[in-house]
């Protein structure tokens, strides 16, 4: 019995540390998302402005392409794989400090608990046996898990509602910024020819012609900016 108390505090401490990575992902999937909306209005308008070369426009979608691969690796990737119990994840020691911190009536009672257990595996001894079972007794209660308060990652929302307030702005007033700057970012080694600022239009009603005749074409020109001759 004293053993299997042992166990259950470890699947309590282990289920702890699975709540403890689970929060950094979603704090990691916010910030990520967030960075990832606001560099990407910032592109997005700066080559609308700029109407850069190949050469630029390269740069600025490679630079974007693995800033963005980085802070995935960190921010989502990293703190996944740790919650799968892949690689170096918290020790229960650390663990059991974190969970001290928040609990006052726990304190260093729980590290205490892992300290002596790992003595009692060099040296049996009853009178730490019992010290264990009553620390257990005493930590049996407690909820680890609500250490970590995954509602405070709503703090981090307020970096994503400005990006997306900007992003959603453009688009209802000129949905061509982003969706022009986009195509072009895309398709960074291709050159664009900037359309030209007026439109012309044939005002014949036919465009039939007697071969070696005379024909006049009547045009008309609108425009934001219309050339002189």
């Amino acid at each position: 019995m004293p053993e299997n108390n042992y166990q259950l505090l470890l699947s309590k401490l282990d289920e702890f540390i699975r709540k403890y990575y689970t929060n950094q992902l979603i704090k990691g999937l916010i910030i990520f998302v967030s960075l990832l909306v606001a560099l990407f209005i910032s592109m997005v308008l700066i080559e609308y402005v700029g109407r850069f070369n190949t050469a630029v426009r390269t740069v600025l979608f490679y630079s974007y392409s693995i800033l963005m691969g980085i802070v995935f690796l960190f921010l989502i990737a990293k703190p996944t794989v740790k919650l799968f119990s892949f690689g170096n994840r918290i020790s229960n020691e650390q663990a059991a400090k974190i969970i001290g911190k928040h609990f006052s009536q726990i304190n260093d009672k729980l590290f205490n608990v892992l300290q002596l257990k790992e003595q009692e595996t060099k040296s049996s001894s009853d009178l730490i046996n019992a010290s264990i079972n009553q620390k257990i007794d005493e930590l049996s209660p407690v909820p680890f898990s609500l250490a970590i308060n995954l509602g405070e990652n709503k703090k981090y929302l307020k970096y994503l509602v400005v990006p997306s307030v900007v992003i959603l702005a453009i688009a209802v007033f000129d949905s061509k910024i982003i969706t022009e700057s986009t195509s072009r970012l895309v398709a960074h080694t291709q050159e664009f020819v900037p359309m030209a600022p007026y439109q012309i239009n044939i005002e014949n009603k036919s465009l039939q012609a007697y071969k070696n005749g005379d024909y006049t074409i009547a045009i008309s020109i609108e425009g934001e900016d219309l050339p002189n001759s």
